[in-house]
Order: C-alpha cells, then sequence, then structure tokens
C-alpha cells in the first residue's frame, strides 16, 4: 500500500505535490520521494527522495537548491512492500537510455517480478533495487527504445502490460516529450483518480490515489473550481500534454476487481470510490450489518480509535445500544497505523489508552476495522478488561484476514496472519487473542464476505477478495 501523485501544469506544482502527499501519509509512513524537472538545458529529471515524513523527506529549501521546476511533477508515499526500507528501494525510480530518463511512481505489487527481472538481466538492462516500480520503468523504456522497432510511449505502456502481471497504478514523466503519464493494470485493483481543476481560467491536470487531497489543491488556489473528476478505468492510460488529456485504453480490460481491503481499512474515510460513495458511509454500513449478523446484549459500543470510529456508529445505531469513547489515541501516535509499522506490538502499547470511567463495570462491545496478526487487537482487548470492563465483546466489520496477499499489501508470511494460524477457525482465533495476564474476548464476531459484498454493492468477481476468500484474481481457482 502506498500512495502516488502527479501535477501537470500548475505554477505552484511542488507546492501541490506536498500537500497531496501530506494528505496520502496514511498509505505509508516509512519514506517519502518526489521527481520534477530541473532548470538544466536541456531538461533534466532529479529525483529527491529519503526517509520519514513528508515534513521530514522534503524541504522547500531542498527544491530551490536543486533547481527543480514546477510545471511536471510526481510524487510517492511509501510503505513498503517490495524490498526492504533502504533508501534504494524508495520511489520514485527511473530508468533511461541515450533518448533521456523517465520517472515512475507505483502502488501495488507485481507477481511475477523474478521473471521480468531475468528477462531484463538476459537484455544487459541493470535493476538497482528490489522495487517493482523500477522493473515496470525498465520494461517500458525496453519497449521504447531497446527493441529494435521503436515504440511510442503509450504503445510501450500497453506491451509492458502484456508481460507484467499483478496490482498497479502508476504515474510517469518523462524527460524526451515532458508529458505526464497514468495508468491501472487491466483490473483495477488499485485506485487511481484524475482531477482537471481550473484555477482563475487556467486548467492543470492532478493524478492521485485518492480523491481526499483534490480539496486541497481546489482550497490552495484561489478562484479554482474541479472540471472534471474521475476514476481511471481498468487498463486505462491518459497522457497529458500542455493543458490537453488523451485517454487509451488496454484491449484486454476486464471489469473492475478493486481490492476489498481498500474500502475497510485503506482509504481515507472522506475519500470516495468510483460511485461517488464515501468509505465514511461504506464503513459504517458494515458496521450495521455487523450488529446484525453478530447481535449481543452489551451497554455501550466504543469503537478504536480512528479507523474502527464509522463501524462502530454503525453497530452502536443499529443495535440501539449507546456509542461512547472509552479508548483514546497517545497524542503523537494517533496517525501512525499500527497495521503497517514494522512493530506493531510494541507500538499498540503505546498508542492507545482506556477511559477508566467509561468502560468500569460495563460489557463492551469493542469494534475495530480488521485484525490481521492481533497485536494490537489483544492489547486492547486486555486493557479494556485491566481498567474494569465485565465483558469484552469483540466485533470486527471484515471478514478474518486469512491469506497472504501479494498484490499491494506486506502480509507475505502466513504465520504473522492470525486467522491463518487458526486456520480460519474463529473460536481459536478468540482464544489466540488472550494476553499473558488477562483472558481473551468474551466473544469474537466477524463480518461474512457475503455481508462485506452486499454492503459494498458489488459482485464476487468485481472485488479482490483473496486475502478472505483464497480466491486470486490473478490465479483462478480451477
Amino acid at each position: 500500500m502506498c500512495g502516488i501523485v502527479g501535477v501537470k501544469g500548475h505554477p505552484e506544482g511542488l507546492n501541490l505535490l506536498f500537500l497531496a502527499l501530506l494528505g496520502l501519509e496514511h498509505r505509508g509512513q516509512a519514506a517519502k520521494g518526489i521527481a520534477a524537472l530541473t532548470r538544466l538545458d536541456p531538461l533534466t529529471i532529479k529525483v529527491l527522495k529519503d526517509h520519514g515524513s513528508a515534513a521530514e523527506a522534503l524541504r522547500p529549501e531542498v527544491f530551490v537548491k536543486e533547481g527543480l521546476l514546477n510545471q511536471l511533477v510526481i510524487g510517492h508515499t511509501r510503505w513498503p512492500t517490495q524490498g526492504d526500507n533502504s533508501k534504494r528501494n524508495i520511489q520514485p525510480h527511473f530508468s533511461q537510455t541515450y533518448a533521456g530518463k523517465i520517472a515512475l511512481a507505483s502502488n501495488g505489487d507485481i507477481v511475477n517480478m523474478d521473471e521480468q527481472r531475468n528477462f531484463l538481466r538476459s537484455r544487459n538492462i541493470k535493476i538497482y533495487s528490489e522495487n517493482d516500480a523500477e522493473i515496470i520503468a525498465a520494461s517500458i523504456i525496453y519497449q521504447m527504445f531497446i527493441r529494435k522497432q521503436k515504440k511510442d510511449t503509450v504503445e510501450a505502456i500497453f506491451q509492458v502490460m502484456e508481460h507484467i502481471k499483478g496490482s498497479f497504478s502508476a504515474v510517469m514523466m518523462t524527460e524526451f516529450d515532458e508529458k505526464l503519464y497514468a495508468f491501472c493494470d487491466p483490473r483495477g485493483i488499485r485506485p487511481l483518480i484524475m482531477a482537471q481543476i481550473n484555477e482563475r481560467g487556467n486548467p492543470y491536470f492532478v493524478f492521485t490515489s485518492e480523491d481526499c487531497v483534490i480539496d486541497n489543491f481546489v482550497n490552495y488556489g484561489q478562484d479554482s473550481c474541479v472540471i472534471e473528476k474521475r476514476w481511471l478505468e481498468p487498463g486505462e492510460i491518459v497522457e497529458v500534454d500542455k493543458n490537453k488529456a488523451k485517454s487509451y485504453l488496454y484491449h484486454e480490460r476486464m471489469s473492475r476487481q478493486f481490492c476489498i481491503f481498500e474500502f475497510i481499512y485503506f482509504c481515507r474515510p472522506d475519500s470516495c470510490d468510483w460511485r461517488g460513495q464515501s468509505f465514511y458511509s461504506i464503513r459504517e454500513n458494515f458496521g450495521r450489518e455487523l450488529a446484525r449478523e453478530h447481535p449481543v446484549k452489551a451497554d455501550i459500543v466504543v469503537p478504536v480509535p480512528e479507523s474502527g470510529i464509522p463501524a462502530a456508529i454503525g453497530y452502536a445505531q443499529e443495535s440501539k445500544i449507546p456509542f461512547a469513547f472509552g479508548i483514546l489515541t497517545e497524542r503523537g501516535f494517533g496517525k501512525k497505523r499500527t497495521f503497517i509499522e514494522m512493530d506493531p506490538r510494541g507500538l499498540s502499547k503505546i498508542k492507545y489508552h482506556v477511559i477508566k470511567d467509561v468502560v468500569r463495570g460495563k460489557r463492551v462491545v469493542v469494534v475495530d476495522d480488521s485484525v490481521v496478526r492481533g497485536n494490537a487487537s489483544s492489547h486492547i482487548v486486555a486493557e479494556l478488561f485491566k481498567n474494569g470492563a465485565k465483558e469484552v465483546h469483540l466485533r470486527i466489520p471484515s471478514p478474518p484476514y486469512r491469506y497472504s496477499c501479494d498484490l499491494g499489501v506486506e502480509t507475505r508470511d502466513p504465520d504473522t496472519l492470525i486467522a491463518s494460524r487458526a486456520d480460519g477457525d474463529i473460536e481459536k482465533i478468540r482464544l489466540y487473542l488472550a494476553s499473558n495476564d488477562w483472558g481473551p474476548p468474551t466473544s469474537l464476531g466477524y463480518l461474512s464476505l457475503d455481508g462485506a459484498l452486499k454492503v459494498v454493492g458489488l459482485k464476487r468477481d468485481n472485488m479482490c477478495h483473496h486475502c478472505f476468500s483464497g480466491e486470486h484474481p490473478l490465479r483462478p481457482q480451477k
């Protein structure tokens, strides 16, 4: 899971890029990177990247020192899925030939990485990182300039789609034509949104992983408005040259198979899907359906902040049980997401605090967005009991996360997944959630996959739900 941004045609593109990366930090907190054209003649792409938050890794004074231009910029906020957390694996990545350089930032994962790496190496194309974005960039360069028949950029991207398998949404910029390109894999597994914004009569284009940051662009400018905003279609390429955008569709594009975990956890609640539904309202409805599937007699419904709040509200409304904030997050840690941290057990012990007099003597329904490894959940259950809760009923508005994801989530080792270790047995999972000093939750209930799909309003074949069902969109079951 990562966040990507591309801006073309705004006189303060670097400032807009910085604001967008700030707004996408929930998608990755490990590192940030940008690519922009410089003042050198001829125009040259410069890539700047470092570990940390946007404020730590991207400093405006460095932009000035490096002579970066605003007219064409891309950026990336990283949560490592491919490769270790070294600086060489931070995006954007670039690849170049005699004709010039391209820089690319992507969100997703390539499942045939080794095959593609070996293919490129056999043609004397060096790969310097362990990251799939460099594989995509190098493959495009190969299709454009190294094969005997030269292809234009769009044709080269389509050719790469023939060979690269996996999930990818990407933004790309070039030295040789100074255009911005954005494209998605043929199944549209990861999000990518395009917006054309008019500021004082001057249009410019933005591509971003989530539309929540588009308001940042509109509010930043004066007399700004959105002319067009839409999700890219599966297998679509958009080419932006000056103030015009052209769209191309891959001939083997399929029905969208969007990642269901984006609905449950990844996307910010104020972002919307391609139908205009906010992820907040969907998560609230997850909670309502969960209350119907797993009712319980209790005194209060308590959310695990912040991502568990919408579903907890829905659960409370449907069950008619009072809603209460009984858990708070430590200031300074509230925006860190334990699922994407390298040491989730240690962070959860610092992050969450129970309000004693809210839960003391109460039968508590605690609602979290999901249980992946179980570290945070077992700590929260223990803290509720420790602070006087009479009963703790854990309710999860997603199915059990049982299968490793290789399409953009770093859950490759099934032994780290509590539902996998329990073979999907809910009672075993409940018992695994016991801490050393306190017992397991009084009861445990998960939202069913059918219930989640009903809330989302999509058929089983129109979602990627491999992490729950084991059904892989690229490896259909026989």
